[in-house]
């Protein structure tokens, strides 16, 4: 690796201590040696001799000699300069080969030391930066998100801490000089520091202080300091490097993972950590190169999930990881639990449901065996946040999720970090947070969340796409072609009074086949058959109560065709789990959300929107502002109690991801489906 003249001065720079901080010089007392002459002598004078004889001057002193000294510290600076220059070289070398030998990020750690002169990113001086210490609080933490700590090597950043420590404090121990080479020592620094090293201006800075060929075994002594001084400023260099180098990649690594990793998105996963991070390889660089590191701690937590889930997900799993620690054998239930009703005498049995729920926090009562009021309120408690039937009594389904281990909630829960990081509210070209108004549906929940500046706003059930494998009589395919589709697109237009086009799969695989015992069937659905111009027959449902889409839809264009609608089959909305659609989102109370959206946010009057409802004639409305609606699928949810709330895993996206089976091949034909031949 060549470096430039400005890189290698960066470098020099880089060293522990730029340059060794001068003592201050220590007051010479009394006088030099070299300074001392005897007096001269002079004849007396004396009026009865001759006359007087002219004046004689005193004797010159004999000259102190400092050729040798001036010699031995030119010797010294040149050597000095010399390994001030192997220390900047070495590190350039030291720098490479230590990059070389790194596992991630390599390229985009070259790249970036090689745009700043290879300056340090982390590091001024021989310590470490206030962002270095929160990249380091961030690395250790990286399980509290369910990330694995494999990837970071945190045993080997420890280690490579431990020996910066090691050699930070060796350096300094070298940098006190004993008491009798002080004086010296502080002098060879601060002429080297300012004359130029010419044997002139030395003579003269020698002479000036007192110092002589009689002091040059001492200067041996000042080049043993030297000696130690470089080489622990050398071994400090090699550490810091190491420090420098083991941050970067690891924070490139980190944005990585919290921004941009996708490996559990069923139709569009990359199956290694190798093909995500040459995939995102430009991404990462790009948001490592707009960090502010004098203020990493706020561009970390911008890295984080900003709906507000995720942070109450990574207390859940805080949580459950302290069930699995504390509880590390399981309480079983045996399927004679279901016959457990109140005032019952099966004690013993009743004593250890007590106790599974006691594990969970939901039972807090004395454990005695008595199945009353308190264990009813729990079991109907844990069945609200676990997507079960409100009973009160312990059920098959109820069993089976109570038999669910913490273990394997603790691994839901870190599914679930990592579907919120990989959504498209994160991921996507519409962050959350980037707009006023958002939307998200989570099939698993079946619920339609609208918030504004980042607060829940409203809350409908939802029913999504069922999971039923049919068959496409056009192309002979078999799947799940119902389920609801993963994507983001802009909610565009409320539609009310809407008709219903009828898309040809349904038509054909389930109306026609109604004609044939009713054939009347499209007339009395208030059905409109039209023949186009190509003699396909289209059909559609006109305005009315009747209507399969209610009184209202919500438009946001997408390539599946799926929109947000009202129904006239209202029952469905009881169920905990609601799968039941072709895949568009049959919503709850919509008439309450469409008068929110064009009343509340836009400018419509309530008088208009009853007006228009009651003319019984389709009327779109194009929204002033355009609200992103993410379709997701995340198995966690937060329940207003604060607790975890626990869904199905409806379209089996969990169980497959965990089995190794996804990403599922894609197919032109069911795009985004799970296509089974």
């Amino acid at each position: 690796m060549r470096l430039s003249s400005s890189a290698q001065h960066a470098l020099f720079r880089f060293t522990a201590a730029l340059a060794i901080s001068a003592l201050a010089l220590a007051a010479c007392g009394g006088q030099d040696a070299g300074d001392t002459t005897e007096a001269a002598t002079r004849p007396s004078e004396t009026r009865e001799t001759a006359p007087a004889a002219a004046e004689t001057k005193a004797p010159a002193p004999p000259k102190t000699p400092r050729a040798e000294l001036v010699a031995r510290m030119r010797s010294l600076y040149e050597g000095w300069a010399a390994r001030e220059a192997a220390l900047v070289k070495g590190f350039g070398r030291g720098f490479d080969k230590a990059l070389g030998k790194l596992r991630w990020y390599r390229r985009l750690s070259t790249k970036a030391y090689e745009a700043r002169e290879y300056q340090p990113i982390f590091s001024r001086g021989a310590q470490l930066t206030e962002g270095a210490d929160a990249l380091l609080e961030a690395l250790y933490a990286v399980e509290e998100h369910g990330l694995s700590p494999e990837p970071y090597d945190l045993e080997g950043l420890r280690e490579t801490l431990k020996a910066f420590s090691d050699k930070s404090l060796a350096y300094q121990q070298t940098l006190p000089i004993p008491a009798e080479g002080k004086a010296l020592w502080d002098f060879l620094t601060a002429q080297r520091r300012r004359l130029p090293l010419d044997d002139v201006a030395l003579t003269a800075a020698a002479e000036e202080a007192g110092y002589s060929d009689a002091d040059v075994n001492r200067l041996e002594e000042a080049e043993g300091y030297l000696d130690r001084i470089l080489s622990a400023r050398d071994a400090l260099n090699g550490a810091l490097r190491d420090v420098d180098i083991a941050l970067t990649w690891r924070y490139l690594r980190y944005i990585y993972d919290m921004r941009l990793s996708r490996r559990a998105h069923p139709f569009f996963a990359d199956k290694t950590d190798g093909a995500g991070v040459e995939r995102t390889a430009d991404e990462v660089y790009a948001a490592f190169e707009a960090t502010d590191f004098d203020s990493l701690g706020a561009a970390l937590k911008a890295l984080e999930p900003r709906i507000p889930d995720y942070a109450k997900t990574k207390a859940g799993l805080a949580r459950y990881r302290a069930f699995a620690a504390a509880y590390p054998e399981h309480i079983e239930l045996p399927s004679a639990v279901r016959r457990l009703r109140r005032g019952g005498k099966k004690k013993d049995l009743v004593a250890r449901l007590q106790q599974r729920l006691a594990q969970e926090e939901y039972f807090d009562g004395e454990v005695d065996g008595v199945f009353g009021e308190a264990l009813e309120r729990a079991i109907s408690l844990y069945q609200q946040t676990h997507q079960i039937k409100v009973s009160g009594r312990v059920d098959s389904i109820t069993r089976k999720s109570l038999n669910t281990s913490f273990a394997d909630r603790v691994a839901q829960l870190e599914l679930s970090l990592r579907r919120h990081r990989e959504s498209e509210l994160h991921q996507g070209e519409w962050r959350f947070g980037d707009r006023p108004l958002r939307g998200r549906v989570n099939i698993p929940a079946f619920e339609a969340t609208f918030f504004k500046d980042g607060e829940v706003a409203r809350q409908h059930k939802v029913v999504v796409g069922n999971n039923k494998v049919e068959v496409d009589f056009e192309t002979g395919k078999k799947g799940r072609f119902n389920q609801t589709r993963m994507f983001t697109a802009e909610l565009r237009t409320v539609v009310l009074n809407p008709t219903w086009k009828v898309p040809k799969r349904i038509k054909e695989q389930e109306l026609d086949l109604k004609l044939m015992d009713e054939p009347d069937f499209y007339e009395k659905h208030n059905y409109d058959v039209k023949i186009l111009a190509d003699g396909t027959e289209q059909v559609v449902q006109l305005p009315g109560p009747g209507n399969a889409l209610g009184l209202v839809k919500f438009l946001f264009p997408n390539q599946f065709a799926i929109y947000m609608h009202d129904t006239p089959k209202k029952r469905l909305f009881k169920r905990p789990v609601r799968a039941f659609s072709h895949g568009c989102m049959r919503t709850e109370n919509p008439l309450d959300l469409a008068r929110w959206l064009l009343v509340e946010q836009g400018d419509w009057t309530d008088e208009r929107f009853d007006r228009v409802l009651a003319s019984r004639q389709e009327y779109g409305v194009a929204l002033d502002e355009k609200i992103p609606v993410t379709i997701d699928y995340n198995t966690v949810g937060v329940h207003s109690s604060g607790r975890m709330m626990f869904y199905s895993d409806v379209y089996r996206y969990d169980r497959d991801y965990n089995a190794g089976k996804t990403p599922y091949r894609k197919d032109s034909d069911h795009y985004m489906t799970v296509v089974i031949n």
